[in-house]
């Protein structure tokens, strides 16, 4: 009888294990059919420009690319917040927490390389970078092609737009041509420029001249079209790099030490919270830690030297900022979640 009884918890603990695996088995089938069979458009375009940039807009928001598949490059990158985050740091698979604060996305083919510490020189190489990183997508883009190679839809318009079948190529290049399409330059600071005098008012303007000024020295650093001169600065936010030593990681190079990239200010008042570690919650905090000079380490840019503000000036320089976000790009259908339409 003894016998009898270890096998039928043998075969109880048999039993167990089988179903486990049909139901793994029944949720991976289940995301792969709502993957294969959603918002499928109904029309294809007919130029391969158009082809590559669909593509890559469905990639962008699959999180099939992650290992657990429940996070996608526009999980840290949303689109109501200037294709950047609204926490500290984002989530990745298995909700483990990152490292850095998610980079605001627009007009990226004016940047010469990307992430806070320059890694990637360009958008093809970026891409890689979260689905390698273990605290992101963790997958391999060997393994992400093979996991949406039954996915129709993705290998026809591969064909399509790329004569090849869905690849590590495609994969890249063509969220590449899709996050090539964050053009922003419809804000209200952009209708200025472009001659409408009354784009902004009084107080804005007031702003504008704050920010342009040789007093505040904004300008030296957040310059041109992106509001940035892509150097690599320390501000003196943070006075603890034990966990992030900044560029040096990948340079090596002592002068690079807790350095990182100047961020745009584009759609800045939808992006908080702000600095590579997301560190300050608001504008106001941003401007009063500049006024004060930051902290005092040895890194700190020499211009960082803090000024003084009025309320009254304070107030405009923030509504300046205010000024450089995009309502169209923030809800522009073209860049939003095609798996929701």
């Amino acid at each position: 009888m003894h016998w009898v009884y270890y096998l039928s918890n043998r075969f109880r603990l048999f039993l167990l294990g089988l179903l486990s695996i049909t139901i793994i088995s029944s949720c991976s089938e289940e995301h792969q059919s709502e993957n294969e069979g959603t918002s499928k458009p109904n029309v294809i375009p007919e130029d391969v420009h158009s082809q590559q940039v669909l593509l890559g807009r469905y990639l962008f928001y699959d999180k099939a690319l992650s290992i657990d598949s429940t996070v996608s490059c526009a999980s840290c990158h949303q689109q109501q917040f200037g294709f950047a985050d609204n926490v500290a740091m984002s989530l990745g698979h298995h909700r483990k927490k990152g490292t850095r604060n998610a980079l605001a996305l627009s007009n990226l083919k004016e940047h010469p390389y990307f992430l806070w510490d320059g890694a990637a020189s360009g958008l093809e190489k970026q891409v890689l970078i979260p689905l390698n990183d273990s605290l992101e997508m963790n997958l391999d883009i060997l393994d992400v092609a093979k996991r949406l190679s039954g996915n129709e839809f993705y290998q026809d318009l591969a064909e399509r737009a790329y004569q090849r079948p869905l690849d590590p190529f495609v994969i890249t290049r063509s969220i590449t041509a899709f996050e090539h399409t964050f053009l922003s330059n419809q804000s209200r600071y952009d209708n200025y420029l472009n001659g409408d005098n009354n784009a902004l008012n009084e107080e804005e303007l007031l702003g504008m001249d704050l920010f342009f000024s040789d007093r505040l020295k904004c300008a030296e650093c957040h310059s041109g079209s992106s509001f940035t001169d892509y150097s690599f600065q320390n501000n003196g936010a943070v006075t603890n790099y034990e966990r992030d030593s900044g560029r040096i990681r990948l340079t090596f190079k002592e002068s690079d030490r807790n350095l990182y990239k100047v961020p745009s200010l584009r759609n800045c008042e939808v992006s908080a919270p702000y600095m590579h570690d997301g560190s300050i919650a608001t504008l106001e905090a941003v401007v009063e830690h500049y006024a004060s000079g930051g902290q005092l380490i040895p890194q700190k840019s020499n211009k960082i030297s803090g000024f003084e503000l009025s309320l009254k000036e304070k107030s405009a320089l923030i509504s300046f900022l205010r000024t450089l976000t995009d309502d169209e790009f923030l809800t522009k259908e073209e860049l939003s979640d095609p798996f929701e339409e």
